[in-house]
Order: structure tokens, then C-alpha cells, then sequence
């Protein structure tokens, strides 16, 4: 498939054999996924920064892991889920000293790396009640919420 945004950039993409490629000529960011043995995989490269990630689901619980070092896993039965996830450390990042080119870039702050954990139950009202712990900042929220 060849695309053609108001932007002028050209993408090429297409499916193989369950494995799916994009091109945009403009940006030079070239992406791919594929579902390979119960695995999602995705791989970004952004002129010349990859990135990946991978899932996978064992048991009910669904698993990520990606090339920042991040991690999460929910698990979850009967109105009642659960979440874990473990936040990389970031390293900053400049921006570009052209924030109009189509491959601008804008500057990250670093950041320590933090896990969160959050549990949530589903009422039969309609209700759900949610509690999430942070690390990075040692905070406990509390939400119930209604949906009409």
C-alpha cells in the first residue's frame, strides 16, 4: 500500500504472512509487528533509534516488556483486576534545534525509575472502586466511580 498525507509524506506498508511493515519516507520511521507463537511483537526504528516490545498472555495474566526496561503484568477474576508495572529509569533527552522538521524531536526530563500497583473491583451497581500505589512518590489514591 502507498499513502500520500497533506503533509507530503510518503508510506509504504504492507502484510505478509501475519507480519505487517510501514515506511514513511518523510520521517524515516520504519515500524513492524507480527503475532508469532502466542507473542505480539512490535519494533520501531526512528531514523536510526529502535524500540520493541513484546506480550504475551500465560494463565490470564498478560505480560509486557519493552526495550525502555519497562514491565507490567494484569491479572484479573471475576470484577477484580490487578496491575503491576515497573517503570524504567529515563535517561533526558534534547530536543531538536529544529522543532519544524517532520523528524523534530522535543526534549525528556530523566526520571528514576518507580513501579505502580493498582487493584480495582467492579461492583454489580455499576460502581468501581480503585486503589493505586506509586513509588516514585510514595502516594496511595483511592477513586470510586459510577457509571450511568
Amino acid at each position: 500500500t502507498l499513502a500520500l498525507d497533506d503533509d507530503g509524506a510518503v508510506t509504504i506498508s504492507g502484510t505478509w504472512s501475519g507480519v505487517t511493515v510501514s515506511h514513511n519516507v518523510k520521517t524515516n520511521v520504519t515500524t513492524g509487528s507480527a503475532a508469532i507463537a502466542g507473542m505480539d511483537v512490535s519494533v520501531t526504528n526512528d531514523d536510526g533509534s529502535s524500540t520493541w516490545s513484546l506480550g504475551t498472555t500465560v494463565s490470564g495474566v498478560a505480560v509486557t516488556l519493552d526495550s525502555d526496561a519497562d514491565v507490567s503484568a494484569v491479572f484479573g477474576l471475576a470484577g477484580n483486576t490487578m496491575t503491576v508495572n515497573y517503570i524504567g529509569e529515563r535517561s533526558s533527552t534534547a530536543a531538536s534545534t529544529d522543532s519544524t522538521q517532520a523528524k523534530a524531536k522535543y526534549s525528556k526530563a530523566s526520571a528514576a525509575a518507580y513501579s505502580t500497583v493498582a487493584i480495582s473491583r467492579a461492583l454489580t451497581s455499576g460502581a468501581t472502586l480503585a486503589a493505586t500505589y506509586k513509588s516514585s512518590d510514595e502516594s496511595l489514591t483511592l477513586k470510586a466511580s459510577v457509571a450511568f
